[in-house]
C-alpha cells in the first residue's frame, strides 16, 4: 500500500513537473514577444525621432528595414498584450470563475491605469500656461490616442467578451476570432463616417485619425482580440503548445497572410461578396499583413523559446514593458518635463551618431527594467512603514 502511495506520489510530482515546465516556457516565450516588442518600439521612435531628414530615406536598404521594424512592433504589442492577459484570465480560473476571477477586476484596473498613463504622458509643463482658460479643442495633442489607450480600451473589451462567453457558452477564442476579423471588415466604413459631428473631440480620437491619433480602435483592437485567441489557445491546448508544429505552422500560417491575403480578398469580392470593405481592403491591405508579420514573427520567437534557453533579463525585460514605455517616453521625447531627446537633436544625428544613441537608450532601458522591480519593492515599504506609523498615531 505504501508503494502505491510512493508511486502515486511520483506520478502527481511528475505531473507537477511537466505542467510547471509548460507553463514556465510559455511566460518566457510571452515575455520574448513583449521584450522584443518594447525593444523595437524604443529604437523606431528614436531613429524616427532623432535621425536627419536628409538619412530619413526609405531608398537606404537599412533605414527602409527600420521603418518596416517600426510599423510592425506595435501590432506585435497588441497582438502580445491580448495573448497575456487571456492566458491569464483563463489561468487564474482556478481561483474562480466569472466575477469572482480576480484576473477581470484586475483588467479593469489595468485598463483604467493604461489610459491614465496614455493620457499623463502627453501632459507637457507648457500646458500649464493653459490651465487658466482650458479650451479641448486647443489641447488637441493632449486628447490624442497612443498605443497604451488601445491596449487598455481593449483589455476592457476583453474583460466583458469573457463574461459574455461565460453566460452564453460561446467559446472564447472563437468570439475573438469572429469580433478580431470583424473590426478589420469593417475598418473601411468606420474610416468614411465622420465621427468628430457625432462624439466630443476627445472620444472620436478613439476611432478616427483626423485629430492626429497615432492609433484607433478599429482596426487595431482586432490584432488584441486575435491575440487574446491566441493566448486562449496555448492555454487550453498544453500539449499542442509544447510542440514546435504549432508555431511551425503559425509561421506558414503568417506567410499566407503577408504574400496571399490580397489575393484572396480580391477572389472572395469578384467571385463571392461584392462588399465595398473587401475590395478596399484587397487595394489597401494593410492590416492581414500586419497579422501575417505578426505570425511569423511569433511563430519565429516561439521556436526560439523551446530551443534554446532565455535569460532572465529576457523575462525581467518583458514584464516591465509599461516601466520601459513610460521612461522611453520622458527620456526620447520630454513627457512630463518637457526636455528630452527631441529637444537638443530632433532630426539631426548621422547614422553613426544615430546607432550610438540607440545602443545608449536601449541600454538604459534594460537597466530601468532591471531596477524596475527593486524600486517597486522600495515604495512598498516605505508606503508599509507610513502606513504603520499613521496607525501607531491615530490609535495612540
Amino acid at each position: 500500500m505504501k508503494h502505491n502511495n510512493q508511486s502515486n506520489i511520483n506520478t502527481d510530482y511528475s505531473k507537477g513537473l511537466i505542467k510547471k515546465e509548460v507553463t514556465t516556457t510559455r511566460i518566457v516565450f510571452i515575455d520574448l514577444m513583449r521584450a522584443y516588442a518594447i525593444l523595437m518600439m524604443v529604437q523606431g521612435h528614436a531613429v524616427k525621432c532623432l535621425l536627419a531628414n536628409v538619412f530619413n530615406d526609405s531608398s537606404f536598404s537599412f533605414i527602409h528595414f527600420l521603418r518596416f521594424m517600426r510599423g510592425v512592433t506595435a501590432p506585435v504589442f497588441f497582438f502580445a498584450s491580448g495573448t497575456i492577459f487571456s492566458y491569464l484570465l483563463f489561468r487564474e480560473e482556478s481561483k474562480g470563475i466569472y466575477f469572482d476571477n480576480p484576473r477581470v477586476k484586475k483588467g479593469i484596473k489595468r485598463a483604467i491605469m493604461l489610459i491614465a498613463i496614455g493620457y499623463l504622458l502627453q501632459i507637457n509643463p507648457k500646458m500649464l500656461q493653459f490651465l487658466s482658460d482650458f479650451d479641448v479643442n486647443n489641447q488637441k495633442w493632449f486628447f490624442m490616442v497612443h498605443v497604451l489607450h488601445v491596449i487598455g480600451i481593449s483589455i476592457f473589451f476583453l474583460v466583458i467578451f469573457y463574461l459574455i462567453s461565460y453566460k452564453t457558452k460561446i467559446n472564447f477564442g472563437v468570439l475573438l476570432f469572429i469580433i478580431g476579423n470583424s473590426l478589420f471588415l469593417i475598418d473601411p466604413s468606420v474610416k468614411q463616417f465622420d465621427w468628430n459631428a457625432v462624439l466630443p473631440m476627445p472620444l472620436a480620437n478613439f476611432f478616427t485619425k483626423q485629430n492626429n491619433s497615432a492609433f484607433v480602435l478599429v482596426p487595431w483592437s482586432g490584432i488584441s482580440f486575435l491575440g487574446a485567441a491566441f493566448g486562449f489557445l496555448i492555454y487550453k491546448y498544453k500539449k499542442l503548445y509544447s510542440s514546435k508544429l504549432l508555431f511551425i505552422t503559425i509561421i506558414l500560417c503568417g506567410i499566407l497572410l503577408s504574400f496571399f491575403s490580397s489575393s484572396l480578398l480580391k477572389f472572395i469580392y469578384y467571385n463571392l461578396i461584392h462588399w465595398d470593405n473587401i475590395n478596399y481592403l484587397y487595394l489597401h491591405n494593410a492590416m492581414y499583413f500586419r497579422l501575417g508579420n505578426i505570425l511569423i514573427i511569433t511563430g519565429v520567437l516561439g521556436l526560439i523559446a523551446q530551443s534554446f534557453k532565455i535569460p532572465k533579463i529576457i523575462s525581467t525585460i518583458g514584464s516591465e514593458t509599461l516601466t520601459i514605455y513610460v521612461t522611453h517616453s520622458i527620456i526620447i521625447y520630454g513627457s512630463l518635463i518637457g526636455v528630452g531627446l527631441k529637444t537638443f537633436w530632433e532630426n539631426s544625428l548621422n547614422p553613426y551618431e544615430m546607432i550610438i544613441v540607440v545602443i545608449l537608450v536601449e541600454a538604459l532601458m534594460i537597466y530601468f527594467a532591471y531596477k524596475a522591480k527593486d524600486f517597486k519593492t522600495y515604495v512598498k515599504n516605505t508606503r508599509n512603514k507610513i502606513n504603520k506609523k499613521l496607525f501607531k498615531q491615530y490609535s495612540s
